[in-house]
């Protein structure tokens, strides 16, 4: 055969080749969707009733961190992959839709994909780096009246978008985390004071809100007080250096009254104490709960300063004092009401004549606490007056007294309180 023979005769050969391929390729595609159907009908799952193996999807669901994920790697996605009869159970499930992470600007159209998948219920939202692009505005307005959990990670953003997503009638609990310049090498990143106000004006709702090493701007001046009745939970957690007032979120809290807050976290280096009084005297909440970090919280009335926090304090049950000194801790077991039932006190050094004399005598005074706990660097120092505690331990107090690792009371005890 000649060379142009030969050519032909193997393009015919690789034709034919190619030909077979496709057949291949087409019965492997049916064998799949016949193993789908075979393991449908085999598979245990799916024989159950849709309210148990739904309730088998939901358990499925990433850990916390991990929740609102779309990679295919984690549920709901994985769930989809297995068979048709799964997919069907996982789409028809809606609680395994109600939650979506924004990392991305084009993540909105599979958010409106999900949250149609999710139908009635209850939204939670994450958005990294404020990534509010009008396409995921439009989505969230679109579901707004469900949104019920909403956490926006690194700041240095307008939020103008979340604010035309609005209202959030059933949002109950909202944190806003930023990330402290000193880790980025940056400059530090801000939030409007004005667009969180009006946030919160959107959401009144909200119940319990938290703000991680935010820092604010406002070049507005701002006359009204916006009162948030359902507000029961308010704690503000500095990052790794402190951003005075008004720089800090906590500056917020001028602009704020809560008639009804119950628990709150606050540094003394996110806002003065003149200002945390006011705060106080203008909402009248019925604290129970409250945290206080630094060293300028003086709780004792003092000359020529009619404002102190012990009198706004009525109904606290439990406080926890950090980097406090023995001056707060004397003064939080004289003046505070006689609610309490937890102080916990983190001093950050020990004065030195500390008398444990005086603090016996002083939870004497107060046999309605239940729980005190007092960690300080005590080193080698022996807990002076040890049965007069140990009295106060058999008429029902927990106490404990030390560092870290060792309770005077019970030495080579470890902390458990």
């Amino acid at each position: 055969m000649s060379a142009h023979e030969l050519q032909a005769h193997i393009d015919t050969i690789s034709a034919e080749i190619e030909a077979q391929k496709e057949v291949l390729s087409h019965l492997e595609r049916r064998r799949g969707a016949v193993q789908r159907q075979l393991n449908a009908i085999k598979d245990p799952v799916a024989r159950l009733p849709l309210e148990i193996s739904s309730e088998i999807f939901l358990q499925c669901l990433p850990s916390e961190f991990q929740v609102g994920e779309t990679s295919s790697y984690v549920a709901p996605m994985l769930l989809l992959e297995v068979c048709n009869a799964w997919a069907d159970i996982a789409i028809s499930t809606p609680g395994l839709w109600a939650a979506f992470r924004i990392v991305r600007a084009y993540d909105a159209k599979r958010m409106g994909i999900w949250f149609r998948r999710a139908r009635t219920c209850a939204l939670t939202v994450f958005v990294r780096e404020c990534i509010w692009c009008p396409d995921v505005a439009l989505v969230l307005k679109e579901h707004s009246g469900q949104l019920k959990h909403l956490e926006i990670e690194e700041g240095d953003c307008e939020l103008n978008h979340l604010v035309a997503s609005g209202p959030f009638p059933s949002l109950e609990t909202l944190k806003i985390v930023g990330l402290p310049h000193e880790y980025r090498g940056g400059p530090p990143e801000r939030f409007s004071l004005l667009e969180l106000l009006e946030i919160l004006r959107l959401a009144p709702n909200l119940v319990e809100c938290s703000f991680c090493a935010t820092l604010i701007y406002c070049h507005s001046e701002i006359t009204e007080i916006l009162t948030l009745p359902a507000l029961r939970s308010v704690k503000f957690t500095p990052g790794w250096l402190h951003h005075p007032d008004p720089h800090n979120a906590a500056y917020i809290l001028r602009y704020l009254s809560l008639p009804n807050l119950h628990t709150m976290s606050l540094s003394s280096k996110d806002l003065s104490l003149g200002a945390f009084s006011l705060f106080l005297q203008r909402s009248a909440p019925p604290l129970q709960t409250l945290y206080l970090r630094g060293s300028s919280w003086d709780l004792s009335p003092q000359p020529n300063r009619p404002l102190e926090l012990a009198q706004y304090l009525p109904s606290l049950i439990y406080l926890d004092l950090h980097d406090a000194s023995a001056n707060e801790l004397n003064s939080a077991l004289a003046e505070l009401s006689p609610t309490l039932q937890t102080l916990k006190v983190h001093m950050t050094f020990v004065v030195e004549g500390f008398s444990f004399h005086t603090l016996r005598a002083a939870l004497s005074s107060r046999p309605q606490l239940a729980h005190f706990k007092l960690l300080a660097p005590f080193g080698s120092q022996v807990l002076e007056d040890l049965e007069g505690f140990r009295r106060l331990e058999a008429n029902g107090m927990e106490i404990y007294i030390g560092t870290v690792m060792n309770n005077l009371l019970k030495p080579s005890s470890t902390s458990l309180m």
